[in-house]
């Protein structure tokens, strides 16, 4: 470790899971970004992985999990009451609901003063005793950075006072377009070049609704719009997507790559597609080309316009479809 000579602040993050997830990469960007000679930063996870934690100790950053498992861990959380108390961090930051529970619990008798949760997940399936755990650990919390309005609104409901809050909406790594060059992009893809890509970049999770943007690109290829759907990523509905796309035969027109960084770092679509399906609700939204989408900015647009449900999704997910088939996107598709 750096020596404290050198050091102003010590930081330590706690987080659920290391696994590729927005949450992660938030945090890699996060703590990657600050100043190593102001800044000592450490990152303690639940749950290992490792390809994750290589990754953030090259970059000089250290990494320890305490092996969580199951809901309940007693000597993971002694674990981690004693990384806490022998760190003696100037602050603890905590991210997502079960790593704010935990971490902060965790902070608070190892005796930091100063605790920042991350709340970026609307999660109401939470328990009884678990939001009394967070409604008692909110006193003792300096704030909350929530990454949209609509976790915000959330958590305000369940009665977390406003002053907490601050707003932070995830970033993104700038994108370096004049370094792609669109041919290239196609020859080394394996695409035609009249191809109109459609480009996610994420977790293959249940919850981004992939499975209906495969159904999306089946629909535009029978109109006729030679639209190929990228999905750059790697999770536990990987091989569904894969049999989803053998039964609808589309393979030629869905992609599924595992790409590094440096690949989400290109503006690779004509259109770049977020789905959601979040507590009952289904969020599309589509964003222009070379330009990321900031899914929270997005959420909170959808989510508070008034209780987005099945049939109203199905009217979103039609405009979406029909302004890529039409005259009037001739400008986004080119």
């Amino acid at each position: 470790m750096t020596g404290l000579a050198n050091v102003t602040k010590r930081i330590l993050h706690i987080v659920s899971s290391l696994e590729p997830s927005g949450t992660t990469k938030q945090l890699e960007l996060f703590a990657g970004g600050l100043p190593q000679d102001e800044f000592e930063i450490q990152i303690a996870s639940l749950r290992s992985d490792q390809a994750t934690e290589k990754t953030l100790r090259q970059r000089g950053i250290e990494t320890v999990s305490v092996g969580w498992r199951g809901r309940i861990d007693p000597c993971a959380f002694r674990k981690l009451w004693q990384l806490i108390r022998r760190l003696r961090p100037d602050i603890v930051h905590t991210w997502n609901s079960e790593a704010n529970t935990v971490g902060r619990l965790a902070a608070k008798m190892a005796g930091s003063t100063r605790m920042v949760a991350s709340e970026r997940h609307i999660n109401p399936d939470r328990s009884g005793l678990e939001r009394a755990i967070d409604q008692r650990l909110v006193r003792w919390t300096s704030c909350i950075i929530t990454n949209s309005a609509a976790v915000r609104e959330f958590e305000l409901a369940r009665g977390v006072p406003a002053e907490k809050f601050r707003l932070l909406p995830s970033g993104v790594p700038e994108c370096k377009a004049e370094s792609v060059d669109r041919s290239e992009l196609l020859d080394e893809l394996g695409l035609p070049h009249d191809a109109k890509l459609i480009a996610y970049l994420g977790p293959l999770v249940r919850q981004k609704r992939l499975k209906e943007l495969v159904w999306a690109t089946d629909q535009l290829k029978a109109v006729g719009v030679p639209a190929h759907l990228l999905l750059i990523g790697d999770g536990p509905q990987r091989q569904a997507l894969a049999r989803y796309r053998f039964l609808n035969r589309i393979d030629d027109r869905v992609h599924l790559r595992i790409e590094g960084d440096e690949v989400g770092q290109r503006p690779l679509g004509d259109v770049q597609a977020l789905e959601l399906h979040v507590s009952g609700k289904r969020l599309a939204c589509r964003g222009e080309r070379g330009k990321p989408i900031n899914g929270g900015q997005r959420r909170e647009r959808e989510a508070t316009s008034a209780s987005i449900a099945w049939a109203s999704a199905w009217t979103i997910r039609a405009r979406w479809l029909g302004s890529l088939s039409s005259n009037s996107s001739s400008t986004l598709l080119r």
